[in-house]
């Protein structure tokens, strides 16, 4: 039996338009493993929509591989 590690070396980033379809990968993604809460790699801004409700954090769509 083969040993599959299915949370390492996950590749993800920001969409810019979250109705696109999946077209390539960009050269700014980045490699994770999960478990991963992308949003933690935005900025705190205490004026956000959400406020506190999501950290005072902007949020967004991501994309995954």
């Amino acid at each position: 039996m083969e040993k599959a590690l299915w949370n390492n070396s996950w590749t993800f980033w920001k969409e810019s338009n979250a109705f696109s379809l999946f077209q390539s990968i960009p050269a700014d993604a980045k490699t994770v493993d999960l478990p991963h809460d992308a949003m933690f790699l935005e900025h705190q801004d205490a004026n956000c929509v959400s406020e506190g409700k999501q950290g005072f954090l902007p949020g967004g769509t991501y994309a995954k591989t």
